[in-house]
């Protein structure tokens, strides 16, 4: 006799009565029922993710704008030092011609001191110049690889968007 809802006869892929089949089975529907759970947090971070990569790439683009008009601005610094700098030269010039040969004029110092202090300076900013210009050039590596790693990232993102999706 047999009532219904009995087990007739039981199919397992080992001796002990194991079923691999119905565990995968049962371990791809807590997958898929999680996937549905979370589908649409996921693709809302990956949209998050990837206004973050392009936010962070205009940041970066905006940086090097306001690096290249301190970069004018330190060039016109730079001129006028400079004129001051060819000034004092002139002026040192005027002040050796007026010392008499053997004797000190302590101006002469003073102003020769000045000037080395101004040539330090304009070298300080000629090389602070130099540097923020590589910086802030769209053709050289600091703009390139802000520019990949956005490109990267949402590559990456559109990849596991799409594995979502799947």
């Amino acid at each position: 006799t047999v009532s219904k809802g009995q087990t007739i006869i039981s199919l397992s892929s080992n001796y002990k009565g194991g079923n691999a089949a119905s565990v995968q089975r049962e371990i791809a529907q807590t997958q898929y029922q999680n996937a549905l759970d979370t589908y649409g947090t996921q693709v809302d971070l990956i949209q998050n993710q990837k206004s973050v990569a392009t936010a962070s790439a205009e940041q970066a683009q905006q940086t090097r704008d306001i690096s290249r008009k301190s970069v004018n601005e330190t060039g016109d610094l730079i001129n006028a030092n400079q004129a001051q700098l060819d000034q004092m030269r002139q002026q040192l010039a005027a002040l050796q011609l007026l010392t008499p040969p053997g004797t000190t004029n302590p101006q002469v110092a003073e102003l020769q001191g000045a000037i080395n202090q101004m040539q330090a300076g304009i070298n300080q900013l000629n090389q602070a110049n130099r540097t923020a210009e590589y910086q802030t050039a769209n053709t050289n590596a600091p703009a390139l690889v802000a520019n990949l790693q956005k490109d990267i990232a949402i590559k990456q993102l559109d990849v596991q968007e799409k594995t979502l999706q799947m």
